[in-house]
């Protein structure tokens, strides 16, 4: 062969590609589209996160909706106690005197084959009259809402779990709360439900 032609060949770039230069760009298009995939995947995982939480909101909006129209009778058969909150995480029922029991058992709702379970808690909770800023509703007790002349409500908890492995212990929560004018604190009954708006104890 030629040797005046091997040099003209490496001059005008028509050798063609080595083995080598095709193995490191192989390796290189499958590191890229690892890359991708994994992309790819995770974006997935995190849109289906946020659709299952966006039905889990929905649903709960659903519930509290229901609770809203029941009124007052949201207590019927509801007696003091500590209601069962292991299987619902993420959950602080510590700041009202919860009431266990009554109309309001946990659903279940299955939603693009995803198990959904709602729950609904009660309790009591009383705020000091102010005419500024924000008061929060504390757990208290009735000779402490008559001392000090509390504005008294029903506190309700909506929560909905669902499974997801990105959680923890496998179980996702949403919850969302709401207050209910609840009554006038008497020694006989905490809660009287005789007027619509606000009570305070007298």
């Amino acid at each position: 062969m030629n040797p005046g032609w091997r040099r003209r060949a490496a001059r005008t770039g028509d050798g063609g590609f080595t083995l080598l230069e095709v193995v490191i760009s192989v390796v290189l298009v499958g590191i890229m589209m690892t890359a991708l995939v994994s992309f790819f995947v995770s974006t997935t995982a995190i849109l289906n996160q946020q659709r299952d939480r966006q039905v889990a909101v929905q649903l709960a909006d659903s519930v509290m909706e229901g609770v809203r129209a029941k009124g007052l009778t949201i207590v019927t058969g509801r007696t003091a106690g500590n209601a069962d909150t292991s299987t619902v995480p993420n959950v602080d029922l510590s700041t009202m005197s919860e009431l266990d029991g009554g109309t309001f058992p946990t659903d279940r709702a299955t939603v693009a084959s995803v198990p959904y379970q709602e729950y609904v808690f009660l309790g009591t909770c009383g705020q000091v009259p102010s005419s500024s800023g924000d008061v929060p509703c504390t757990k208290l007790t009735s000779a402490q809402a008559l001392a000090q002349h509390r504005i008294l409500y029903y506190r309700v908890v909506v929560a909905v779990t669902w499974p997801d492995t990105q959680c923890g212990h496998g179980i996702c929560s949403y919850a969302t709360a709401t207050l209910i004018s609840c009554g006038t604190w008497t020694t006989t009954d905490p809660c009287v439900g005789t007027e619509p708006v606000f009570r305070v104890g007298s």
